[in-house]
């Protein structure tokens, strides 16, 4: 957060800015004070800033609500950033099976 701090007050305030105060806040607990940024954040138009929204949903247990946002992104070309995620929240929610067509097993 010191170095978000920094960043402020030599280039001013800025997304970028709030969308890392937002994943930091996340990572260290700060659930409360993360919600209310990735809230304010909710239009922003950048994969990179809602796989950050999704990891801090699924850590913080709200997997449907990570599964809303994954959605709205899987009908768009997405980087392979947002898979791993997509994965994880269709299988907390169930959606596993509708959304590859069942379980497949790879040969050992």
């Amino acid at each position: 957060m010191h170095a978000i701090r920094r960043g402020r007050k030599a280039a001013g305030d800025s997304l970028f800015f709030d969308a890392n105060a937002a994943a930091a806040l996340s990572e260290t607990g700060a659930v409360a004070e993360a919600d209310a940024l990735f809230a304010r954040l909710a239009g922003l138009d950048d994969v990179s800033f809602a796989v950050r929204h999704v990891r801090h949903l699924l850590r913080t247990g709200r997997a449907e609500a990570a599964r809303a946002i994954v959605d709205a992104w899987i009908g768009r070309p997405v980087p392979p950033l947002m898979w791993p995620y997509a994965s994880i929240a269709w299988r907390l929610t169930g959606e596993r099976s509708r959304r590859t067509g069942g379980t497949r097993r790879c040969r050992q």
